[in-house]
């Protein structure tokens, strides 16, 4: 690099070498080539270095490398391409996009200053393709019935590397902290910007628009991926692991960042797939010290509080009641005081302050479980969640219909104060008629 990182920003390229170039990754390299970054010639310097650091197969290697250019080549189009060497001998790769004749095509990078993480820029591209002879691609080119569509290979080579590019984001939470989860989201923004809107440089930027893949199917591939990456954490066991470990970190992490991605992308979601994520949500509140440094690992401006009220709203509204299973990890975020040692007073002042479900509809959640045990049965089906969770208690108690709460107390070890105050508050705006007066009375017998 020509320039200091104080003047500059730093670009790191991500994409995946064919394995038609028949490269030796042990002798041969890889660079990237441009036209405008100031100072390098156009075309002719080498602007960036690649890097081999996967083989992937059938698919090729995935390269990785990076270079800081001045701050001036923020904003700006930039044509680039990938140029293989041997030696002395060089072959550029090839885009396969028919265009007019005497034109060529090139990669296309624009650094948005809005996504930057810090000073740097990732740009993550997809399969760098050899160039076919002339004759077959002439023959491409006329779509003759039975060849392969140049632009369905170009979708699916995209497809591979979405999922390849994917798999080097997420392991950036390898490791849970607060910097790592920053570069994650920005780096994860740069990846969604690129893949969303395919771009090339022709004499300008142009949206290659007859690939058909764009906004829609990235989404897809991310719903995939996220899907893919959740199933075997559903399948631990986190109920027997006595202490607050680094799988129900991993757990509760993945499962805060799917919720993130999901709202801030709007992502198009499934019921199977709101149950799946409460299951995900589903632990029991860590201890005060790793609740702390869990909670700090998300910075304010991702909105996960908000993002959480939004989550559990819209299960209550599609009747999905493993919602409840979230509240632990909703009391970890939403929480302004420490829920477990509330003065009586403020207790008093309103039924959701009390049972810790402030901004939730869990009134229109109730009325719709009269006369059904489901909400009980699901309950009793992660009782673990309870042990020394006053304010879970609390929540739970006043989410019950009427008639369920004598079994409630009978089946959860009972905090004799917090049932006085979820029937103070069930009982205070209740008219008493025939229908559950000798509810009502159970309830006081057994309090």
């Amino acid at each position: 690099s020509h320039v200091s990182s104080d003047e500059g920003v730093t670009v790191y390229f991500h994409a995946i070498l064919s394995k038609d170039f028949k490269l030796d990754t042990g002798k041969h390299k890889v660079f990237v080539r441009a036209q405008g970054i100031s100072g390098y010639v156009n075309w002719k310097d080498n602007v960036c270095e690649m890097t081999f650091t996967k083989d992937l197969g059938e698919h090729g290697h995935l390269m990785e490398g990076c270079v800081t250019i001045h701050k001036n080549n923020i904003q700006k189009p930039i044509p680039y391409k990938y140029y293989a060497a041997r030696g002395k001998d060089g072959e550029w790769e090839f885009i396969y996009k028919p265009c007019q004749k005497g034109m060529i095509v090139n990669r296309f990078l624009f650094i948005e200053p809005a996504l930057l993480c810090g000073t740097d820029w990732h740009q993550y591209d997809d399969i760098v393709c050899v160039k076919p002879s002339d004759t077959l691609w002439n023959t491409i080119k006329n779509n003759i019935p039975g060849l392969k569509n140049p632009e369905k290979e170009v979708v699916k080579g995209k497809q591979i590397a979405a999922k390849v590019m994917l798999e080097s984001l997420f392991s950036i939470l390898n490791t849970w902290t607060p910097l790592n989860v920053s570069s994650f989201i920005h780096q994860f923004h740069q990846f969604f910007l690129v893949y969303r809107k395919p771009m090339v440089y022709e004499d300008k930027p142009k949206e290659w628009t007859d690939l058909q893949f764009g906004e829609k199917e990235i989404k897809q591939l991310i719903i995939n991926y996220l899907r893919e990456t959740a199933h075997p954490l559903l399948n631990q066991n986190n109920a027997s692991c006595p202490s607050w470990n680094k799988a129900k970190k991993n757990k509760l992490g993945l499962a805060v960042i799917t919720l993130v991605l999901g709202e801030y992308y709007s992502l198009r979601t499934s019921k199977d797939d709101l149950v799946q994520l409460c299951s995900l949500l589903c632990l029991e509140k860590p201890p005060a010290d790793e609740a702390k440094s869990f909670k700090e690992l998300f910075p304010h401006e991702l909105r996960v509080e908000q993002y959480l009220k939004r989550f559990c709203n819209h299960c209550i509204e599609e009747k999905i009641n493993e919602w409840l299973w979230t509240i632990p990890a909703f009391h970890l975020f939403t929480a302004s005081v420490d829920l477990e040692h509330v003065p009586v007073n403020t207790l008093l002042d309103s039924e959701e302050k009390c049972a810790g479900l402030e901004g939730l509809v869990f009134v229109e959640c109730r009325n719709k479980q009269e006369h059904k045990k489901h909400l009980l049965t699901l309950m009793k089906n992660k009782k673990h969640l309870m042990n020394g969770d006053r304010a879970l208690f609390r929540s739970w108690f006043t989410l019950l219909p009427l008639e369920d709460l004598v079994e409630f107390i009978s089946e959860f070890s009972a905090y004799p104060l917090d049932c006085l105050l979820g029937t103070f508050h069930r009982l205070k705006n209740s008219q008493i008629h025939y229908r559950n007066f000798e509810v009502c009375c159970l309830i006081l017998v057994h309090l």
